[in-house]
């Protein structure tokens, strides 16, 4: 069984990300049992004013990625503003970096992005 970490952005006053009271949770658990992948998720940030004030990542969540990623989890990142997120705080923090795909989040209401992000999410396994 393939062994992925889900990054996403915004915990909506949630204690899980991608929670199942949620489009994206609903969506995104479903497919990841569809497709039987070990899922381990993250929220980027630990609320929702820290995306909307501070779109930055913390170098605590950085060493959280990098410690998944060395225990073997393909490390994937689900929308744009988390890609842009992680990518400019890269710049600060002196992290090892561990390879991501980027994938479109799965809330999004462009039926081209669940496609997408379905297609990648195979193409992972």
């Amino acid at each position: 069984m393939k062994k992925i970490l889900l990054i996403g952005g915004n915990p909506k006053g949630f204690d899980e990300p991608f929670d199942e009271h949620t489009v994206s949770g609903r969506r995104l658990r479903a497919l990841v049992k569809e497709l039987g992948f070990d899922a381990t998720y993250l929220d980027l940030w630990d609320n929702p004013s820290m995306e909307e004030k501070w779109p930055h990542v913390t170098e605590h969540k950085f060493w959280e990625i990098y410690r998944q990623a060395e225990d073997g989890r393909e490390v994937i990142a689900l929308g744009l503003k988390v890609k842009r997120a992680i990518e400019e705080s890269l710049l600060w923090f002196p992290v090892p970096y561990y390879p991501m795909v980027f994938l479109p989040h799965p809330a999004s209401r462009r039926k081209g992005d669940l496609e997408k992000l379905r297609a990648g999410l195979k193409e992972a396994v």
